[in-house]
């Protein structure tokens, strides 16, 4: 079976080393003297009719390199990578562990010569960002890697050799597409609303992994208009439900029967009913003010069913059947309805005196976005040519998998990321413990899927500084924190330290200096240097709170 290897060439030896022998290189009379193997000699003279041979090396004493070049074959596909990106492709024509010939070459190394020497065909060059083949590649590579056999499948089963997949991904990649969200920002704008780029991707990441999303913030900022304003731009369909606080079952949404036993469907459930009836439109359902009343009451059905989701016969994924009572026999088609694929709910929250708080319960379930960065020197909004609403395909709402475990052929950048994620959620959890607040596999399951379907939007996470992992941590972790004990007072200084720099703040005088310095930049929503910077700062105005007030919360 053919493999694909992938070298680096990033400090700046690397990079000379790699205009002389694979862009320019190496007269083949010199070499020849190293090889003791008469055939391999006359492959070479056959494979370099003009003189010059290409060729690249590996130290045997980095990492695994030994075992992965024994594995390497004529006609294996070799990618040379550079500053994030595919800069070289070329084919194996022999192999030779020569550490003469390497110093040769390249000279002497303290860490050995590049001993490991692989002769290439004739290489092709190009510069192809590595995220756009991230379906195939990770992000990043830093030694001499031999790719996985199941993404090596994948290229091929797509492109049917490695010759096609280089010439219609690295010399002549496809143009990118529509920026479809470009096309949303621009249609809120055009309505007099204004929102920054990583919100909306963030929204619709957090819709995309799962249809429950909480939108919480001070009052005006919009929280009740962005989820109905996405649902214009790309043709769906929003409906608004104002709760009432002396909602204490789900009759008002989802339905009773009145005394003569006729059943009287709620309003969530009439909605329910209509995405039913246009499954190639998607819905959203605001719930504005949910928790005017106490949102495990009122919604606990849907709670239970939102998580009881599996695969769609049409696409997507839906629930089990909504109502458990029982009707008379001319309602009895009100107990089919599911919560089908094409249909979210989002929930609108103010956290004052007027409000509950939430339970777990209802946060383990939900993706918590806070829209509170105000700027009210943006008041003009900026109109755009053509900025019309575009119908997206109900299908683009669906999630590629509710759990990683289910994904199909899952890409080496895909396990990076999975990997990224589970390290950093072991680490939160080692802290949270202390509280007995530690997260489960559904809020690992999550936070992975929404760092995948993430890779989408990338260029508007980066426009607000913001990785989409530390904004996940932010949704799904923070908001699960709350109290004045002496537990959660260190596993807030614990987590702030870890979030910080990754070493966890052992007192508050370690983090009295970093406190200090986010209040005299004024209380701001990231820091810059931080390894999650508004995970960071959310933690900053958390541990002030504790600190001053004796009791903290997620919650503005």
């Amino acid at each position: 079976m053919a493999n694909i290897f992938i070298f680096p060439c990033t400090d700046t030896q690397a990079q000379i080393n790699f205009k002389h022998t694979i862009e320019k290189g190496y007269d083949v009379s010199g070499v020849l003297q190293y090889i003791n193997s008469e055939d391999q000699q006359q492959k070479l003279l056959k494979a370099y009719p003009d003189g010059k041979c290409y060729l690249w090396g590996s130290q045997e004493k980095q990492g695994n390199n030994r075992s992965t070049w024994n594995t390497m074959s004529e006609s294996d596909l070799v990618l040379g990578y550079r500053d994030k990106s595919i800069v070289s492709a070329a084919f194996v024509v022999t192999k030779i562990d020569s550490p003469e010939l390497a110093e040769k070459v390249w000279g002497q190394y303290p860490d050995g010569p590049f001993r490991l020497i692989y002769f290439l065909t004739k290489p092709t060059l190009c510069e192809i960002r590595i995220s756009s083949l991230s379906e195939y590649f990770g992000k990043e590579y830093h030694g001499f890697t031999k790719v996985r056999a199941e993404v090596v499948n994948k290229i091929l089963n797509d492109y049917d050799s490695f010759k096609s997949f280089i010439q219609k991904r690295l010399l002549n990649p496809p143009p990118p597409p529509s920026d479809e969200i470009e096309k949303v920002i621009s249609f809120i704008n055009n309505q007099g609303f204004i929102f920054e780029p990583w919100q909306v991707a963030a929204y619709i990441t957090a819709l995309k992994t799962k249809p429950f999303v909480i939108l919480a913030g001070v009052s005006g900022t919009g929280k009740s208009k962005l989820p109905a304003l996405i649902a214009e731009a790309t043709g769906g369909i929003s409906k608004l439900i104002p709760v009432r606080p002396d909602w204490t079952d789900s009759s008002d949404i989802l339905g009773y029967c009145d005394l003569p036993g006729k059943f009287r469907p709620g309003q969530l459930l009439e909605i329910i009913r209509e995405a039913h009836e246009n499954k190639n439109t998607h819905y959203v359902c605001i719930i504005d003010e949910m928790n005017l009343a106490r949102v495990e009451h009122y919604l606990a059905e849907i709670l239970s069913r939102i998580e009881d989701r599996r695969e769609a016969p049409s696409g997507g994924f839906e629930s089990r059947p909504i109502l458990t009572q029982k009707l008379a026999d001319k309602d009895k088609f009100w107990e089919e309805y599911v919560l089908p694929p094409n249909l979210a709910i989002v929930g609108t929250v103010n956290m004052d005196e007027s409000a509950h708080g939430f339970s777990r319960k209802v946060l383990d379930r939900a993706f918590t976005i806070e829209l509170s960065d105000i700027d009210l020197e943006k008041w003009e909004s900026s109109k755009s040519q053509g900025a019309e609403s575009i119908k997206w395909p109900v299908n683009k709402w669906y999630p590629l998998a509710i759990q990683p475990g289910k994904l199909k052929n899952p890409s080496e950048g895909d396990r990076i990321k999975i990997k990224e994620v589970i390290d950093a959620l072991t680490e939160i959890n080692g802290i949270l413990v202390n509280a007995q607040l530690q997260v489960g596999y559904r809020t690992r399951d999550e936070i992975i899927m929404f760092v995948l379907h993430a890779q989408e939007f990338t260029s508007h996470f980066d426009s607000g500084n913001l990785k989409p992992l530390d904004l996940a941590l932010q949704m799904k972790i923070l908001p699960r924190i709350v109290g004045g004990s002496s537990p959660i007072r260190h596993v807030v200084l614990s987590l702030l330290g870890w979030a910080y720099n990754g070493q966890p703040f052992q007192s508050e005088e370690d983090a009295q200096s970093l406190l200090d310095e986010w209040i005299a930049n004024g209380r701001a929503g990231s820091i810059k240097e931080a390894h999650y910077p508004h995970t960071s700062a959310r933690l900053c105005l958390m541990l002030d709170r504790i600190k001053n007030e004796g009791f903290t919360s997620y919650w503005l």
